[in-house]
């Protein structure tokens, strides 16, 4: 499907069955498909995709270097070497995936050691329902217990939100519940996490701050969260292993890639 950068419409080009293809014949078929809208005068700047592993070996495939080390996240247009074609995977379902790994594994660590731990959502959550009120966030019990609706991103998005950040501050602040002594770590990954979204997810030219659409004079906000943010994700660990080198590593090298593709995409 082919959609436009400066203005609004969808159209789709082709449709493949791809199930059981090799990343060789995927990353043929894109640049096949890049070639026949050149034809067209359709210039091709970015290749969106979602998660599946076989979509990294594409984009290895079409000239896309995805390693932490020395990453670079975009290939020469076939038509034209002097343009350049960005791989982004799609926010929406690095979200939802980055929340299965946290649900899943109960704990992830930071780079200074600290837990961020899903429990503490679900404490929250049984807080607010004990008590019959809710601290100004829109945690319900399909956040907690998500997985029979597992592709549905709006709970992924209201799970990882700044409510539900601002929520777990408070309750360690205010409430100064002992439970919660170790939220802060919690606070700062669903902080990051959720400016990270909304500014990958950015539309709207008369929203704010993160969920605004990027420009020039806006800049001096998004770029260096960017930055911020790739640091951070990248010194996430799983059971002792960075997690951008764990068998759950989509969500972190599809979040990185996603926003070093986005400022290239920017620049250029």
């Amino acid at each position: 499907m082919v959609v436009p950068l400066n203005s609004i419409w969808k159209i789709p080009i082709v449709y493949f069955l791809i199930d059981g293809l090799s990343a060789d014949v995927k990353a043929n078929l894109v640049n096949e498909a890049i070639v026949h809208l050149y034809d067209v005068n359709v210039r091709v700047a970015a290749v969106v995709c979602d998660g599946p592993s076989t979509n990294f070996g594409v984009d290895t495939k079409l000239g896309a270097i995805l390693s932490v080390e020395n990453m670079n996240p975009s290939f020469k247009h076939p038509c034209n070497a002097l343009w350049s074609v960005y791989m982004i995977f799609d926010a929406a379902h690095m979200l939802k995936l980055m929340r299965n790994t946290l649900a899943e594994k109960a704990v992830l660590t930071n780079k200074d050691g600290q837990q961020i731990r899903w429990q503490h959502i679900r404490d929250l959550y049984e807080l607010q329902s004990l008590e019959g009120l809710k601290a100004a966030n829109k945690l319900k019990w399909n956040h907690v217990e998500w997985y029979q609706q597992k592709m549905k991103v709006n709970l992924a998005a209201k799970t990882f939100s700044r409510s539900v950040a601002s929520a777990l501050q408070f309750v360690l602040q205010d409430l100064k519940l002992a439970k919660f002594s170790d939220v802060d770590a919690n606070v700062e990954f669903i902080r990051i996490v959720d400016r990270l979204f909304d500014l990958l997810n950015s539309k709207n030219p008369f929203a704010k701050e993160f969920k605004s659409v990027l420009r020039t004079r806006n800049e001096s906000l998004w770029r260096p969260f960017l930055h911020e943010a790739v640091d951070f994700l990248l010194g996430l660990n799983l059971s002792g292993q960075p997690l951008h080198q764990s068998m759950r590593k989509t969500a972190v090298l599809g979040f990185v890639v996603t926003a070093k593709s986005v400022m290239g995409l920017f620049d250029e």
